[in-house]
């Protein structure tokens, strides 16, 4: 078969802008193609791209996975039939590419361009993306020579237009892959936007109409702009922005007509869609606005949209983060018929994100683990005995193959030889019996003996090449033969060895200990093909178990019919796929630690990733010439680390959580001394159900909702709370009683709403309130205590209210939980309630031994008698205590390069316990 009709399906992130398709066996199988053809892509146009295999997901659907831009190409869209078949291609002698608006062009930059594009199948009126560090420059093929589809080569000539082609029309740069971690919300803006625009007869016959209006609403950031765009490129409909204040004038009934003359052009370019950002601004509930203006634009918006006659072929789509302040009468059924809440991206949304706005990126990164977990594998796949065995009897069957193959071209050659020995007898004897008055036919006849001579000469020569080959092909049949058995006990041995190594010691640990001191010295960034076995082979000193090593090296200096068992290529393959790996988990590890992160963050988060890693080679450069060219070694080690990313974090703070104190703390449990039982209490209430939420689902009951960490200050409540935070992952935030209160009615309850609000946004989320007492006292029900009495009750309805506190943990502390209200700490508010007690002398030992942990002690100091010493001492007074000791040796030494016992002696005498407590009269209170 010739060709096939597949559906249209979307491309997969990592497969964006690379112009390949992924097609299943079946149909590969049909078409004659192998990984790595070009094919030609026909809907209403025609395209060229690079076959793939399918998704193993994938396979028997009869789809084909293209991007969007392909798609533009070929001009169809998601859920369309494309006819496939294997492409005749040309090599590109010279293409030109244009802009899709008037640029200029640094130096080189043709050349950089070409180098994006070699291997790439083109044609004529094809649009393209050349990424330059995160940003996209869009271009579109103006014309290639020869004609038709093309290949781009090393020879092509790539010329760069300055000016955009206005016949190939704008290029599109936005699809569906553009938007990240919004698959569910695609999935619905396409059934009620692009489903009535590109098939409406599907809703004739449903006897249903299509929606008019569709409200986007969400945190600013979240990618509601871009989804409108997608869906209009997508749908190829006419696009009309309006931003929100733009239509308002000061001149009676302007913005109405500037309304109407958006609408009116929009049903004369139908299929059309308007989109009005910021909705709320021009649109807001009137009731509520002093301004004819708005009341006017809003009566106006309401008469249009109730008119619209292209129902289906005009589709508004309205944008707002304050979906409430939108007038009510436009949210109604025939209007704004449907609405779309947009989140905040939860991790795996992130990740999708993030692999958006880097994939132009050279992101680079070389995890240790990844590397000897490939080293490992390599290993057990290499020192199969089974697998070696089958691996030489293929060898050995080549190679006789090989030698059959060449007998029997001796045996034509010498055949081919005696053919031109009888011609040449044949024609000397002509020469004799000719006259010699007859020139003509002599010299028609010396010419022949000369061509026939020379051919001879040719066969004779490839005769005496082919008796050697045959001589080496049986030498190494022979030694194969004999080394068979040889290399089938190595391997044996070898593998024996292998086995007992991972039966009582980690193989991956100790090769991770190994590669991390390798990389000290060893740029792999910028290894050579012939560098990599060298690099293995200095990891192998590296190792502390010599019989690791020597089996290492065993393995690398093993040899199979002259060559090396492992192969330079099969190494250089490992770093490779130990680079894409580190890269993928270095994108992972950043949506972790990206809570309440929106689109436009991790945007911003990715370009300032890329200018640390541009200042870092801005010393190497020569700025001082404009038009000098940076030389393309420079370019090559240009990469975007994981360091760059962290330094980025510094200076990114997430849209989402601005306007609330918000961190993530960097607080282990091994930071604190002590507190067992607390430690493990907390783990149990917070960190699990946090981290696998899966566990309480299937047991059937719900994790607690708040814990209240009570005890005598300078025990380590704030520093508990912060480390259960550091260990689940989650944000923290930190709310300061009075810093709540307001004296303006409203202002305190509103206050709570919003940091329950933020942490719902930014979940997993851990809400700390330190000193709650301060704001949730007993209600006393007298007019004093109203603003209190308001506060009490809306965190009560926040943590025990109809709205789901899924991946919101509260945590509060108080050294007077006497004077709490009651109904915050019965269950389903405060589900428990954690006594923070004084340290007991282990305890104390403990927490003297975390402070301690830095000082340069003398061998006097005895850290089990100090604890003694200190009965009654609180954690924040051993942190004094400490503290104390080395300014003692401070005092007497500026120098002091140790802090002995008489320094703690001294500060013992210095530093007394801050609580006086009476034996454990009470649970109410301390101090």
């Amino acid at each position: 078969m010739d060709e096939l009709d597949l559906k249209v399906a979307e491309a997969t992130q990592l497969d964006y802008g690379k112009r390949i398709v992924r097609i299943d066996s079946q149909a590969r199988n049909i078409l004659g193609l192998q990984t790595g053809d070009i094919v030609e892509v026909s809907g209403k146009k025609s395209t060229a791209a690079i076959v793939l295999p399918a998704h193993p997901q994938d396979e028997g659907l009869n789809i084909i996975r293209m991007d969007g831009i392909l798609r533009q190409n070929a001009s169809v869209g998601l859920g369309d039939r494309v006819k496939v078949k294997k492409a005749s291609i040309k090599d590109a002698k010279k293409i030109v590419l244009a802009p899709n608006q008037p640029t200029r062009y640094a130096p080189g930059f043709s050349e950089y361009v070409k180098k994006n594009l070699v291997g790439k199948p083109l044609a004529r009126g094809d649009s393209l993306l050349v990424s330059v560090f995160g940003t996209s420059f869009p271009f579109a093929v103006a014309q290639t020579n020869p004609a038709g589809l093309v290949l781009v080569s090393n020879d092509t000539q790539v010329v760069l237009n300055e000016e955009p082609l206005k016949e190939l029309g704008r290029i599109s740069t936005i699809s569906y892959e553009d938007v990240g971690g919004l698959k569910e919300e695609v999935k619905k803006i396409r059934e009620m936007v692009e489903l009535p625009m590109r098939h409406p007869e599907l809703f004739e016959r449903l006897g249903i109409e299509p929606p008019k209006g569709v409200l986007i609403y969400g945190t600013p950031g979240t990618g509601k702009t871009l989804l409108a765009k997608a869906v209009a490129n997508e749908s190829e409909a006419h696009f009309i922005t309006i931003n929100g204040p733009e239509i308002v004038s000061k001149f009676v009934g302007e913005a109405e007509e500037k309304l109407r003359n958006i609408f009116q052009e929009a049903e004369d370019n139908a299929p059309a869609i308007i989109f009005i950002d910021e909705l709320d601004s021009i649109a807001p509930k009137r009731e509520e606005v002093m301004g004819e203006v708005e009341k006017r634009i809003v009566s106006q918006l309401l008469t249009i949209m109730d008119g619209l006659k292209s129902r289906g072929q005009v589709v508004v789509i309205g944008a707002t983060n304050r979906p409430n302040s939108i007038d009510p009468a436009l949210r109604r059924p025939g209007r704004f018929d449907r609405e779309i809440e947009i989140g905040v991206p939860d991790k795996r949304s992130r990740k999708e994100i993030l692999q958006i706005h880097t994939r132009g990126m050279p992101l680079w990164d070389f995890d240790s683990r990844i590397y000897a977990e490939n080293i490992r594998q390599l290993l057990i796949a290499e020192l199969n005995p089974e697998l070696m065995e089958r691996q030489i009897k293929r060898e050995l069957t080549t190679r006789e193959k090989q030698l059959t193959s060449i007998i029997e071209d001796i045996a034509s050659a010498k055949r081919q030889e005696e053919e031109l020995s009888q011609e040449l007898t044949l024609t000397k004897t002509k020469i004799v019996q000719a006259s010699t008055h007859d020139s003509s036919t002599l010299f028609r006849l010396k010419s022949l003996v000369e061509t026939l001579m020379g051919k001879k000469s040719e066969v004779t020569e490839k005769l005496d090449k082919l008796e050697k080959e045959k001589v080496r092909v049986k030498k190494i049949i022979a030694e194969s033969e004999l080394d068979k058995v040889s290399l089938i006990n190595a391997v044996n041995k070898l593998n024996k060895e292998l086995v007992s190594f991972e039966s009582h010691k980690s193989i991956i640990d100790a090769l991770e200990k190994a590669i991390k001191k390798s990389l000290e010295t060893d740029d792999v960034l910028k290894q050579r093909q012939n560098d990599v076995r060298i690099h293995l082979i200095k990891i192998t000193k590296e190792l502390e178990d010599s019989r690791l090593s020597s089996l290492i090296n065993s393995a690398l200096e093993l040899q199979i019919s002259g060559r090396k068992l492992i192969t330079d290529e099969r190494l250089l393959q490992i770093q490779k796929d130990t680079a894409d790996k580190s890269v993928f988990k270095m994108i992972e590890g950043l949506a972790d630690i990206t809570h309440g992160f929106v689109g436009a963050d991790l945007q911003s988060l990715g370009k300032e990733a890329a200018m640390k890693s541009l200042r870092r080679i801005l010393p190497e450069l020569n700025l001082t010439e404009l038009h000098e060219e940076i030389p393309q070694e420079i370019l090559n080690n240009l990469k975007v680390v994981r360091a760059d990313f962290d330094d980025a974090l510094k200076e990114i703070r997430p849209s989402a959580l601005r306007e609330v104190f918000i961190e993530v703390p960097n607080v282990k449990w091994s930071q604190i001394g002590g507190l067992e039982g607390v430690k493990m209490e907390l783990k149990e209430a917070v960190e699990l159900p946090l981290k696998n939420p899966e566990v309480f689902t299937k047991i059937g009951i719900r994790p607690v909702k708040g814990i209240l960490l009570f005890g005598p200050p300078g025990t380590g409540k704030t520093l508990l709370a912060k480390a259960v935070a550091t260990e689940s992952e989650a944000n923290f935030i930190t709310v300061r009683g009075p810093e709540l209160l307001s004296k303006w009615v409203g202002e305190s309850e509103k206050g709570v709403r919003e940091i329950f609000r933020k942490a719902r946004t930014a979940s997993p989320c851990i809400i700390f309130f330190d000193e709650i007492d301060a704001i949730a006292p007993a209600r006393r029900g007298d007019d004093s205590s109203h603003v209190i009495e308001g506060v009490v009750n809306t965190l009560l309805a926040e943590m025990d209210g109809l709205q789901s506190m899924k991946d919101v943990v509260v945590i509060a502390t108080t050294n007077r939980v006497d004077i709490i209200d009651p109904a915050v700490t019965r269950p389903g508010r405060f589900d428990k309630l954690l006594e923070v007690p004084l340290p007991d002398v282990q305890s104390r030992e403990q927490i003297l031994s975390v402070h301690t942990g830095k000082m340069p002690l003398d061998k006097n100091v005895n850290l089990r008698d100090l604890a003694k010493l200190t009965e009654g001492y609180s954690g924040a007074d051993l942190e004094a205590l400490c503290r104390e000791a080395g300014m003692n040796a401070l005092r007497e030494n500026l120098r002091a390069k140790i802090v002995s016992e008489k320094h703690f002696t001294a500060a013992l005498g210095a530093i007394r316990p801050s609580l006086v407590i009476k034996p454990r009269e009470k649970v109410t209170g301390y101090g």
